[in-house]
């Protein structure tokens, strides 16, 4: 279905190509299709995802792997 929607813009309405790519990563990310949204791109809801389905391993390995920035940075207390 997705597929179809995107050659129908490509086709017919490229002016609506981003709504259908936005209404698609909600779809994966409600879906909880982590995975695709990574494929896809999209780091960050995918890591997001995991987290909504306590999938907490998950999420903190995708994170160390494509997106240490996400991770608190630790802070020493020293003086």
């Amino acid at each position: 279905m997705w597929e179809q929607a995107r050659q129908l813009c490509r086709s017919a309405a490229p002016q609506y190509a981003r709504e259908v790519e936005e209404a698609h990563k909600q779809h994966l990310a409600k879906s909880g299709a982590a995975a695709e949204l990574v494929q896809g791109g999209d780091v960050h809801a995918g890591i997001e995802t995991y987290a909504q389905r306590n999938d907490w391993e998950a999420a903190l390995q995708l994170a160390n792997q494509q997106a240490p920035t996400y991770l608190p940075i630790p802070t020493t207390n020293e003086r």
